[in-house]
């Protein structure tokens, strides 16, 4: 009977967590990391974001520094998504701001995202976790640990 239970929770957590994650990556997409929250950092997803760092602050970053700037923005999108801090309108309007900072159109900052190879779901991705980092900043505490190991446990 342990056993057939044992069986059962480790199937209903097999289906669950990666669904609350996000989807497996691509069979020839190599794994670089899982985040705390079961979530895939792709080496498709370290390069894209080296070259946008490269791009937008003209700086070379090492593999593991973009790997814990990945995790630390899942860790920070999930846990705005789960206060219920962040929207697509707050990152469209974070976009049409950097824009506005730049003095670029969107569309010719599209264009030369393109042009050197960073899809426009990587610099979406980034900007969500910059909302979601400002907005958690703004939350007034609620008497929490924020640990990445166990976050939103009550202090006892």
């Amino acid at each position: 009977m342990a056993i057939r239970l044992f069986n059962v929770v480790c199937l209903a957590a097999l289906v669950v967590f990666p669904a609350y994650g996000q989807s497996v990556p691509a069979p020839g997409q190599e794994i670089a990391a899982i985040t705390t929250y079961l979530q895939f950092i792709t080496e498709d997803d370290v390069d894209q974001r080296t070259k946008l760092d490269l791009l937008l602050a003209q700086k070379q970053v090492d593999r593991e520094g973009v790997i814990g700037e990945l995790s630390e923005d899942s860790f920070k999108i999930v846990k705005a998504e789960g206060a219920g801090l962040l929207s697509d309108a707050l990152v469209d309007k974070a976009f049409a701001d950097m824009c506005s900072r730049l003095g670029v159109a969107p569309a010719d900052l599209m264009k030369t995202l393109e042009e050197k190879g960073i899809r426009p779901d990587t610099l979406r991705k980034r900007l969500k976790s910059d909302v979601a980092r400002e907005r958690l900043a703004r939350m007034p505490s609620r008497g929490y640990e924020d640990r990445l190991d166990h976050p939103l446990i009550p202090k006892m």
